[in-house]
């Protein structure tokens, strides 16, 4: 800038109208700060409202706008680097983040000069900011890769260690998978190494050991270690010399596993690189602006171009410069696609090499936009060039190192899979090939189908493996059984093992996980179960039938022996009467009680039996049509047990196909259960109807009624409602009913009457339609 410059009122330089336009068509931020960098802005790029989302006026003339937008994080580091130039006057370089006005976080490059004063002006820091989003956020991937390689390294199933490059083979590092292959760690010596070796072996191992490390070449090597028990195990042992920028050994890094089981099936495992090159932390841009024709002549470029491409800005505008340093390899495709950029008017962006003076190769991001006359035409293009060398590099090594780690990945016998910070609802970032041969789906299908996870569950386990996968953000980690359903239909019992790995400060980054097939294992487990289950049951019923046992015996015991002592009593009186002088009429009123004990006792004998043929499944209806309701009123007539009853029949005419001796002796039953738990002044009615699915049996009382919690009970073999008085009987009538009554396909059961009492009710179902005997 000439002294010759006009100033404004403030004495800070006006640039004329082709400079401002020069500067708003520039892919970077330009600006001039009138009173030191935390000074008001005099000066502000249009550029920056692409940036930031906010217009240059809201930060010309402002002192603090500009630090309102810096992320929380990196405020008073900027604040003090800003201090220190202003102080010290030295060129200003500054990397931090900013928020835009939609709330985005962006990264840019900060650089300004100091301009001292001279006659007629004041001083002033003239900047230019670059976005560099996209470079820090590979260098947020290449910490993500780090971690996630460190974290699978500790994981593998072999011994990592780092020795001394010399004879001593002194061990400077071992992972603690050493506990696992030996029992006990490992010393920090070479000779315990030794001392752990088969004897027949260690010499051998040493001599190998030694020669690899001396070659400076890798080299793997077999034999034989004592474990800490005893036990002799075979290992593969890989290492290799690493040298310093120098040629000159600094360690040996090393790792041997276990192979006893799998000899002959060697497997080379490649070591996986655990330090990876840091990005530059500061990556410089270069200005350009050429001419918008055939040639592209350089116009300008600013002095930053020396450290990128090792040529002076004088040089490099000399013709034909940049085309003369690109790569041959991308020469035609870079001069190619300027031109056609040029002829769309399109803002571009370009990467390819160029070759340094000193014949190093440097790659080049060349971003930059064509900048039209009043005409419309192409006047001239203008943009920056970045130097992404160091990001290539980075790529190249991330394709090296997905190489090896899918190479492990694929000898597993498990899946392994990575997922994403959504873990089993995101499609995951890798899947090994075992998931084809387990389920039957590609890893390419499981990829494509966030939900296919879900879809494979059993549904059985869905749930439960769904809010297991849900506790897993706060605990941090998954280890469930499960079954999925496998392409064929097959069922597929896996364990899931799965870990949430964090960054440094605790935010999620992805998931890491292994499906094991357990099938054959549950396949015992279950086999196991059932066994058991098995022998529950049979003891189960073992118990039933000596509980029932015991009752019958006590029933038997308690209720045929009154029956039979009153015959038995009545018998010897009767023997006797004519000694005892009893008159005809007591000797038939003995004879009348004689007939009545036999009766009930052959009813409680036929009670038994019948219960033993219904159980054993010999007793089948004889179904044929029968008026149910004349049934009805014949059984109550003849019942001897409703003596001094009060008892109402209400039946209309029903035609029904039935077993009229089974029904016969459920109506008797339920009048014997009546008249057994209700009071004598007890009303009793029977009855029968229709209703949707057949027709209803009903014996109902004005009684107590019978407890909701005995209702079921009732019905079982020798039960007594708890809250019943004691009475005669086997307690075998209420179950005759249930019996004959599923012998109809039909049920018994017991509610409340309305008014009060109990209800006992039979359903016969379809009794206007024949049924089948069984």
């Amino acid at each position: 800038m000439s002294r010759s410059t006009p100033l404004d009122e403030r004495g800070i330089p006006l640039f004329d109208a082709g400079f401002h336009h020069v500067l708003s068509r520039m892919p970077g931020v330009a600006y001039v700060g009138s009173e030191g960098l935390t000074g008001k802005v005099a000066y502000m790029s249009p550029r920056i409202e692409e940036l930031t989302g906010y217009p240059p006026e809201r930060f010309v003339g402002s002192r603090d706008f500009w630090f309102t937008l810096l992320h929380a994080d990196d405020l008073e580091r900027v604040k003090a680097a800003d201090r220190v130039a202003e102080t010290t006057f030295s060129p200003y370089v500054e990397e931090y983040r900013m928020v835009t006005a939609d709330e985005r976080v962006v990264w840019v490059r900060d650089e300004a000069t100091y301009v001292q004063a001279a006659e007629g002006r004041p001083a002033y820091w003239i900047g230019l900011i670059v976005d560099i989003t996209r470079e820090k956020e590979a260098e947020s991937h290449a910490a993500e890769a780090e971690q996630r390689y460190r974290t699978l390294i500790e994981r593998l199933p072999i011994v990592t260690y780092i020795d001394v490059p010399d004879e001593s083979l002194a061990n400077l590092f071992v992972s603690p998978q050493i506990n696992d292959l030996l029992g006990r760690p490992s010393g920090a010596t070479g000779d315990e190494w030794a001392e752990r070796v088969h004897p027949e072996d260690r010499e051998r191992a040493r001599r190998e050991t030694v020669d690899g490390v001396r070659s400076g070449k890798p080299f793997t090597l077999e034999y034989r270690m004592v474990r800490d028990d005893g036990r002799v195990i075979w290992v593969s042992d890989s290492a290799i010399t690493v040298r310093n920028d120098r040629g000159e050994p600094e360690y040996v890094l090393g790792s041997f596993y276990d192979i006893t089981q799998r000899k002959e099936a060697e497997l080379r495992l490649q070591e996986l690189e655990r330090r990876y090159r840091s990005l530059v932390e500061q990556l410089p841009a270069v200005t350009y602006m050429d001419t918008a024709d055939e040639e592209m002549t350089s116009i300008y470029v600013s002095p930053q171009v020396e450290t990128i491409l090792g040529l002076s800005a004088d040089a490099f505008v000399t013709d034909g410069a940049w085309s003369a340093h690109l790569h041959p390899d991308d020469r035609e495709q870079a001069v190619q696609s300027l031109r056609d950029a040029i002829r769309a008017g399109d803002p571009f962006t370009l990467e390819y090499r160029m070759i340094r003076p000193d014949g190093s190769i440097v790659w080049i991001r060349d971003r930059g936009s064509v900048v039209m006359n009043e005409a419309g035409d192409p006047e001239y293009v203008q943009g920056l060039y970045e130097d992404i060398s160091e990001q290539k590099r980075l790529e190249s090594d991330l394709r090296s190192e997905a190489v090896k780690f899918k190479s492990l990945a694929e000898r597993i016998p498990a899946v392994v899979y990575i997922e994403g910070e959504g873990g089993s609802d995101d499609a995951p970032f890798y899947m090994s090939p075992q998931y084809e041969k387990l389920f039957g789906y590609t890893p390419d299908e499981r990829q494509a189908n966030p939900t296919l996870w879900r879809e494979l569950l059993h549904p059985q386990d869905r749930e439960r493996a769904i809010e297991a996968a849900k506790r897993s953000y706060e605990e941090g980690g998954f280890s469930e059984d499960y079954r999925m359903v496998a392409r064929d239909g097959r069922i597929v019992w896996v364990h899931d093992e799965t870990v949430l790995i964090r960054d440094d400060e605790g935010n999620p980054l992805f998931w890491q996980g292994v499906l094991y097939d357990i099938s054959e294992q549950k396949r015992a487990e279950q086999e196991l179960a059932q066994a058991l289950e098995m022998e529950r049951r049979a003891v189960d019923r073992l118990r039933e039938a000596d509980d029932m046992k015991n009752t019958f015996l006590t029933a038997v015991s308690h209720d045929l022996r009154t029956p039979l002592s009153a015959i038995l009593g009545s018998a010897i009186t009767l023997e006797s009467a004519d000694e005892l002088g009893i008159s005809e009429e007591d000797r038939q009123q003995l004879i009348r009680s004689l007939a009545k004990k036999a009766k009930r006792l052959t009813a409680m004998v036929n009670d038994l039996l019948d219960m033993d043929r219904l159980t054993r499944g010999l007793v089948q209806p004889r179904r044929e049509l029968i008026d149910l309701g004349a049934l009805l009123g014949r059984t109550a007539a003849e019942s001897d047990v409703l003596d001094e009853r009060t008892v109402h029949v209400y039946a209309e005419p029903i035609d029904a196909w039935i077993d009229e001796s089974m029904v016969k002796r459920i109506v008797e039953n339920l009048l014997v259960n009546a008249v057994k738990h209700t009071p004598p002044t007890a009303t009793i009615w029977v009855g029968a109807r229709r209703v949707v699915n057949g027709v209803v049996l009903r014996v109902e009382d004005d009684g107590p009624g019978v407890a909701a919690d005995e209702r079921d009970r009732l019905f079982e073999p020798f039960e007594r409602g708890e809250r019943s008085a004691p009475s005669p009987g086997l307690g075998v009538g209420l179950s005759l009913v249930a019996r004959f009554a599923d012998a109809h396909g039909g049920r018994a059961w017991v509610e409340d009457r309305e008014g009060g009492g109990a209800s006992f009710r039979v359903l016969f179902p379809d009794p206007t339609r024949r049924l089948p005997a069984s």
